[in-house]
C-alpha cells in the first residue's frame, strides 16, 4: 500500500508535539517576562 503524499518521511507525532511544547514554552517566558517588565514599570522598588 502506497503512504500517504502529504506525510514527509521521518516527521514523527513525538517531533511534532516537541515543536508545539517549545513554541508553548516561549510564548509563556514572553508573556511572564513582559508581565514582570509592565509590573516593575508601573511600580518599582
Amino acid at each position: 500500500m502506497a503512504r500517504p503524499m502529504d506525510r514527509r518521511p521521518g516527521f514523527s507525532r513525538r517531533a511534532q508535539y516537541g515543536i508545539f511544547t517549545g513554541y508553548v514554552v516561549a510564548i509563556l517566558g514572553v508573556v511572564i517576562g513582559a508581565g514582570l517588565l509592565i509590573a516593575s514599570l508601573v511600580q518599582p522598588a
